[in-house]
């Protein structure tokens, strides 16, 4: 049941009969599985009666083995019921160093060191047992309906958590790697919160029941794609959907629609409607801080312009397609030939470079072809750097690559597939770098990383002044990213975004001694902080220091992401002022 690479998501046995193996009666091999026994007889008779990964439900039945009845490696057990002798922890590995995680539930006690990735635990009670600890990431989740107990560690990075109904999703920290929450069983909500950027899927017939308040912040996607979303309280929505009507009705605004299910899989325009770019800008500032997407000049305000009210030209697709595959060097220190005679000067590497790979054959034998791109080349492009084929008998066909993309999660709510532009191209290419290569729980963005094909900018300038005592101004000069884990910051500091996109993450070592002063800059509209990746350490507060403790206070900005919920970091936005950003530490 779900082979290395394999979608199968969940199995529920109900007996009677039986299911019997030479070696074990059932294997689990993916940490994304759920399998489910309700009743019937499972029997290993050289092994184990059930070998697992990902989260095994026993609730019922009997599972029988030589050498016991379940033998598990990088999943959670749930003993709920039924016949079960030894269950054996098998790990292929340094159990402490485990990826995946492992553990078991007995009498609604976790023991273990579990981690849900791409799965949901969903149990009545729970009790994380002392030394023990769960940590949800990844588009995992835990739903624990009534009673919970941590004497342990519950660490909530990002995904889907609830605790006696009230049900939060987030996305992950780092949002190059968020990855969307799967329910595919019914569940019933009290309330239910998707935060910014995060990214919700109801499918496999499943009904998802909101008693109370229903909630989505801008930059969120809930998807129904096979099953029921049932909303029976309040409704306050500010992200995108699909396949939920009552919520498309609600979507104008910033003028941009999340698409229906008629509407195709990319998003479209009310009659008589203009896009507003201010997400997609903020989209194309983060892939050219990573070196992936330019502009074509400079705005008056000192600003990149990214022209993205403009359609992409086949020329600056396929530049796209090369710099995906983290080639863009390779390109353009290479010798290479083409017979095109249309190519302009600044292009002719990448299209040689294309040409002699075998990415592109032109519009004729001489011409490359210098028109527009439309929707569907350039997802057959990125679909290709994700290790899809187009070829015959590949994985798609050139000319209807949606329904794949749409898989592959890389054709999000909000793209315009008629009106194709060049803001269109940033949020497909922002969502393959989240995106699965084929066949690989690896992401696009893991393999640029690997092969060194992305930019990683050098703030050592900045880390200096933060760390140096005593108080400074430091003004963004680009789009800059502080990892505030590698220093200790004394004193007040101001901050002066410029424009640009401020990402503050790791853990922040609260001391009372500093605090932050970020400005947006006199003149600039633009300018964002991104806080969903920051932590807080108070290992290093001053004695006898409790209750709020301010950190910093944001002026006039653009909130991108907000920090994580977890219960020490608290936002108060202010009408009028600052938001002010403050750390709640108990005496």
């Amino acid at each position: 049941m779900g082979g290395e690479y394999g979608n199968t998501r969940a199995l529920v046995i109900n007996g009677p009969g039986s299911i019997i193996g030479g070696i074990c009666g059932i294997r689990v091999w993916s940490s994304d599985s759920t399998l489910i026994v309700n009743g019937g007889t499972i029997r290993g008779i050289m092994g184990h009666g059930i070998t697992a990964g990902g989260i095994v439900y026993i609730n019922g039945g009997a599972v029988i083995g030589n050498f016991g009845s379940i033998e598990y490696d990088r999943a959670i057990v749930v003993l709920n019921g039924g016949e079960v002798g030894k269950v054996n922890f098998s790990p292929l590995g340094d159990k402490d160093n485990m990826e995946f995680g492992y553990g078991v539930i007995r009498n609604g006690v976790f023991t273990g060191r579990g981690v849900l990735s791409r799965a949901i635990l969903d149990v009545s009670d729970l009790s994380i047992s002392e030394g023990s600890s769960i940590r949800v990431e990844h588009g995992g989740g835990l739903i624990v309906r009534n009673s919970f107990v941590n004497k342990g560690s519950l660490t909530y990075e990002g995904g889907l958590l609830s605790i006696g109904g009230e049900a939060v999703v987030k996305p992950n920290p780092d949002l190059n790697h968020h990855a969307t929450v799967n329910i595919f069983f019914d569940v019933n909500f009290s309330s239910l919160d998707i935060q910014e950027q995060a990214d919700l899927c109801i499918n496999n017939g499943a009904t998802v029941t909101v008693t109370g308040a229903f909630s989505t912040s801008r930059n969120s996607n809930i998807e129904v794609k096979n099953g029921t979303l049932k909303l029976l309280g309040s409704v306050d929505h500010k992200g995108r959907s699909e396949g939920v009507p009552e919520l498309a009705a609600l979507e104008d605004h910033d003028g941009v629609h999340g698409g229906g299910p008629d509407e195709g899989h990319g998003g479209g325009l009310g009659e008589g409607q203009e896009r507003n770019f201010a997400f997609e800008t903020l989209a194309a500032r983060r892939l050219k801080a990573l070196g992936l997407f330019q502009g074509i000049g400079t705005n008056p305000d000192g600003s990149t312009n990214f022209d993205l009210a403009r359609a992409p030209s086949r020329l600056e697709a396929l530049v796209m397609l090369v710099r995906l595959l983290g080639k863009d060097a390779e390109a353009k220190n290479g010798n290479w030939k083409h017979p095109f005679t249309d190519v302009p000067e600044w292009a002719d590497k990448y299209v040689g470079y294309a040409y002699e790979k075998g990415l592109t054959k032109g519009s004729s034998a001489t011409l490359f072809g210098t028109g527009t791109a439309t929707a569907q080349m350039y997802l057959t492009f990125v679909l290709r750097a994700l290790g899809y084929s187009d070829a015959e008998g590949g994985d798609f066909t050139w000319d209807k690559p949606e329904e794949l993309a749409h898989i592959a999660r890389i054709l999000k709510p909000g793209i315009n597939l008629d009106d194709f532009l060049r803001a269109d191209v940033v949020l497909v290419s922002e969502a393959a770098l989240s995106a699965y290569l084929k066949n690989s729980k690896k992401t696009l963005f893991d393999k640029l990383i690997e092969d060194d094909a992305v930019t990683i900018p050098d703030n050592s300038d900045i880390l200096d002044a933060l760390a140096t005592p005593g108080n400074a101004s430091i003004t963004l000069t680009g789009d800059t990213v502080i990892d505030v884990g590698n220093i200790e910051i004394e004193g007040n500091k101001e901050i002066i975004l410029n424009n640009f996109l401020l990402t503050l993450r790791g853990m922040h070592r609260v001391t009372g001694k500093s605090y932050l002063d970020i400005r947006a800059g006199e003149g600039t509209t633009l300018s964002a902080v991104n806080l969903s990746e920051l932590r807080v350490d108070l290992s290093h507060l001053l004695p006898g220091l409790s209750g709020e403790i301010p950190l910093m206070e944001i002026h006039d900005a653009n909130m991108f992401a907000r920090p994580p919920d977890d219960g020490f970091i608290a936002v108060y936005p202010n009408a009028g002022g600052p938001t002010v950003i403050t750390c709640r530490v108990e005496q």
